[in-house]
């Protein structure tokens, strides 16, 4: 008999993850609406749970927390006295330190695992990136879910460091992201007219950025607004915009010569691996003009 899981929200995120852990579990979702699954469907409110979801969580080994940031802390709160000090409880969001902050205030007897897949769930698992919290809540059969997905699993040693990388994942791209979309509708050219005769470069940030307006409101509101220190990180985004414009300003081409190296510095023997990487994604875009 497979142990029991419980999948808290069966959005992208939780679809996801019951699809990674389908072979070695029996799973059930919760949600507050009724939504398509391949799973059984429970329909229930995290924030005022019923006695059915009262009984799955207590019979559950493993709970997962597939929610909004917000929403995820709130419900635990509702929802821990239910929880066997037995079962695994797993988070995959994209911030760690309050979550797990939240659960230690608690008092919860049941051990924690964090883990966050940093790809859009529904695209296909192989080759992409998870990360998680290296401790000893860890399961084998939940690490081999992770690993027999053929991802390409990363662990950090605690949530501050995986919310610190999130910084630079997560948090500058989409906030660059959010500009670049703020110049568009500020412009007064017709992109839409002028996008076949478009650069790589411009098409690369368009693209990324269409991408983005394109997915879930909440996830890119919790990425800007969750981790505590994303106001002081983007402040110091505006902060080194300003200095770069000033070094452009007053035309101190040594300055820019020390900006202008930056990255490749920072890369040093990844330099020609990224390289390359770019330039596959040019060529893709330059391909689809001509194919168009």
């Amino acid at each position: 008999m497979k142990p029991k899981l419980i999948v808290l929200g069966a959005g992208e995120v939780g679809t996801w993850f019951a699809g990674i852990a389908r072979d070695r579990y029996d799973i059930t979702m919760v949600d507050l609406a009724a939504v398509d699954s391949q799973h059984p469907l429970v329909i229930a409110d995290i924030l005022n749970p019923t006695p059915e979801l009262e009984l799955l969580i207590s019979e559950a080994d493993v709970i997962v927390f597939a929610l909004p940031d917000k929403a995820a802390i709130e419900g635990l709160d509702q929802v821990s006295r239910f929880i066997s000090a037995q079962t695994l409880v797993v988070e995959t969001l994209s911030v760690k330190t309050e979550f797990h902050a939240a659960y230690s205030e608690l008092k919860i007897a049941s051990p924690l695992h964090g883990m966050q897949p940093l790809f859009k769930p529904t695209l296909e698992t192989r080759g992409r990136g998870i990360v998680y919290i290296e401790n000893e809540s860890i399961t084998t059969p939940l690490l081999e879910c992770y690993t027999q997905s053929k991802a390409i699993v990363k662990p950090f040693s605690s949530c501050e460091e995986h919310d610190r990388c999130m910084l630079l994942f997560q948090v500058l791209p989409h906030f660059l992201f959010f500009v670049f979309g703020e110049a568009l509708r500020n412009s007064e050219v017709d992109i839409v007219e002028l996008l076949d005769v478009a650069p790589p470069p411009f098409k690369t940030l368009l693209a990324a950025t269409n991408r983005m307006e394109n997915g879930s409101e909440h996830v890119y509101w919790d990425i800007q607004t969750s981790n505590k220190a994303t106001s002081t990180f983007r402040e110091k985004l505006i902060e080194i915009s300003q200095n770069i414009s000033n070094i452009f300003g007053s035309k101190d081409f040594d300055s820019y010569k020390n900006v202008f190296s930056a990255t490749r510095n920072i890369l040093g023997t990844k330099n020609s691996e990224v390289l390359a990487m770019c330039s596959k994604m040019y060529e893709h875009l330059d391909n689809t003009n001509s194919d168009s």
